[in-house]
């Protein structure tokens, strides 16, 4: 489940009326996402902020944080 949690990249967050969105890309697909929705049918929305995604693999209660990339520089260790 990691690896395939690991395909997702954060690109962007907005704000409007009152709910929060993010960006997620997945190769050539694009998803815009909200608290609690589901995520290709298996993974769970669990929070998202200005720079991350936590994203909760319900079957197994792995979860992932995804980190807003900035395009010059790498992610956080």
């Amino acid at each position: 489940l990691r690896e395939v949690m690991a395909q997702y990249r954060y690109l962007g967050y907005l704000t409007g009326q009152g709910e929060q969105k993010a960006f997620l890309s997945k190769g050539q697909d694009i998803y815009i996402i909200h608290l609690g929705e589901t995520l290709d049918g298996q993974f769970q929305v669990a929070s998202i902020t200005p720079t991350t995604v936590k994203i909760l693999a319900a079957q197994s209660n792995v979860e992932t944080t995804i980190w807003l990339k900035a395009e010059s520089s790498g992610e956080p260790s």
